[in-house]
């Protein structure tokens, strides 16, 4: 309760202190305008807080890219012009408008690098020596691929590429399989087929902000065992799944780590 306080009371005073400080910064007019973009972005992440996806659906899913997007420069814009408040005061060294442009240039930056790393992935290889095993057993683990808004076809198919070029006997992928309902399309699924080796999934907390009956329908038909608290063997290798576990999802937060989650 306390974290959630801390939340809705720094984007209220975001919602005031961005547009005004900006407005001083670089003599801005209408200083209003912004605070009024200010609250749709900060407003939609309040929506998603709160596990209301009001535009859930393919044709405007990209409008939740943007406004994510325009979200992470908010905060940022924030963090950094709290962070040179103290040199406005040095208008001969660094001038108001400098600290303004350079506050706006930087969070630009951050954003966009952030975006086109979100883009790739790197594949590590490890070696695990394990006591009685037979024969050698090549796992590709997958984690939090994330199907949604952000990622379709072509992301889950540069991934799975570079799954079935391992050559791998076995498959494993640990939830956040999935995370918005514009995902759950047959022919993206029909992807996971081209995989020419076992594969096993449990889920995580993003399978629960959605329709998770049909998003484990289309796992299953796409040739993926599901393994939810328990445990089987293949290669000489036992698998335990631990699925996603809260006590009570009506009341706890997902993302908050608690005695009764795992």
């Amino acid at each position: 309760m306390t974290l959630t306080l801390m939340a809705w009371a720094a984007m209220a005073f975001s919602i005031w202190y961005i547009p005004a400080r900006l407005k001083h910064l670089l003599d801005l007019r209408r200083a209003w305008l912004y605070a009024l973009l200010t609250a749709v972005v900060l407003g939609y992440m309040a929506l998603l807080y709160s596990g209301i996806y009001v535009l859930d659906n393919i044709t405007i899913a990209w409008i939740y890219n943007v406004l994510g997007l325009l979200f992470m420069f908010v905060f940022y814009l924030l963090f950094l012009l709290v962070l040179t408040l103290p040199l406005t005061a040095l208008t001969r060294r660094s001038p108001a408008q400098l600290v303004g442009i350079g506050s706006l240039a930087v969070s630009a930056f951050f954003i966009a690098w952030g975006f086109i790393n979100a883009q790739s992935f790197t594949v590590t290889r490890q070696d695990v020596a394990v006591a009685g095993l037979t024969q050698p057993v090549k796992i590709a683990h997958v984690p939090d691929i994330h199907l949604g808004a952000q990622r379709g076809k072509a992301w889950l198919g540069k991934v799975l590429a570079a799954v079935q070029a391992e050559k791998p006997d076995l498959v494993l992928y640990n939830g956040d399989l999935v995370d918005s309902n514009i995902a759950l399309d047959p022919d993206l699924f029909a992807l996971f087929k081209t995989v020419d080796a076992e594969q096993y999934f449990t889920t995580d907390n993003h399978e629960y902000y959605m329709d998770t009956d049909n998003a484990l329908h289309l796992i299953a038909d796409a040739g993926i065992h599901i393994v939810r608290s328990e445990m089987v063997e293949t290669h000489g290798i036992q698998l335990i799944g631990m699925e996603y576990m809260n006590a009570d999802r009506e009341t706890w937060d997902a993302h908050v780590v608690n005695p009764l989650t795992l």
